[in-house]
């Protein structure tokens, strides 16, 4: 090891010579993540020993949220199989610390995923679309606590999500979805499929290839949630229904997620 670190001066002299150093030299806030996706994939393989993972989820996927964190690109994180429920499930808001609702998008995959892909190569990897409502838990004692280092060691707030029935993927119309969430009648947040990245193809090329930087496995029938659609809400006691579909409704029928805070 001694000579190891002996040597690596006279390397960093080298690139910086040959003029690669910029190119290979992380900047101290690359390192902090790089070090910060380290740590979530420890303790994800540990929690997957009693509790499988199923899937990923992105956050930070609008350019806002972005800046509010002050990164250049999305975070992602991992979901249990113990988060997984079907519609008309009920959650009680004593349970969590800080209890958020998201309506976004679900892709299943067809196949395992082992190397980058393109967007032109996505369309054979996708089985089918499904709605989503997700629920993350923001575990910050203080808010100045939470930050993009700390979101991704906390597995960007991972927890429960809500899956509805599957759609087909049309990869000419994915990006005409759009999604709305009411609580008790009244409309609480919209939005559309190019929230997320400006185009769900694109956040999803991008999410498949950052999971597999950072050295986690994509296997068949895993599910990768992109990003919120509209605003991320505070949840409060009451009865949701998340509406999915398309101004027309074609190609698309309209999906419902029902449920309940309490």
């Amino acid at each position: 090891m001694k000579k190891a670190t002996l040597l690596l001066p006279f390397f960093s002299v080298f690139l910086l010579l040959s003029g690669c150093g910029s190119m290979l030299a992380p900047s101290e806030e690359e390192k902090m993540m790089q070090d910060a996706y380290a740590l979530q994939r420890v303790s994800v393989l540990q929690h997957a020993i009693s509790d499988p993972v199923v899937g990923y989820k992105a956050g930070l996927t609008s350019e806002k949220g972005q800046a509010a964190f002050n990164v250049d690109e999305p975070l992602v994180g991992a979901l249990f199989k113990s988060g997984f429920s079907r519609n008309r499930g009920a959650y009680l808001l004593g349970n969590y610390h800080d209890l958020r609702l998201e309506v976004e998008l679900g892709f299943i995959l067809s196949q395992p995923i082992t190397k980058p892909i393109t967007i032109e190569e996505l369309p054979q990897y996708i089985r089918a679309i499904v709605p989503i409502v997700e629920l993350p838990n923001l575990r910050f004692a203080r808010k100045s606590d939470m930050t993009a280092v700390t979101l991704v060691t906390s597995n960007v707030a991972s927890n429960q999500f809500i899956m509805g029935n599957t759609m087909p993927f049309d990869s000419e119309h994915v990006n005409d979805l759009q999604a709305t969430l009411k609580k008790n009648g009244t409309v609480v947040t919209q939005g559309v499929a190019t929230d997320a990245m400006g185009d769900q193809k694109e956040a999803l090329v991008w999410m498949i290839n950052k999971l597999l930087s950072v050295n986690y496995p994509i296997n068949k029938d895993y599910l990768l949630i992109t990003g919120a659609l509209g605003t991320m809400l505070p949840a409060e006691k009451g009865q949701y229904e998340a509406y999915f579909g398309t101004e027309s409704a074609k190609p698309y029928e309209m999906y419902v997620i029902s449920f309940s805070i309490r």
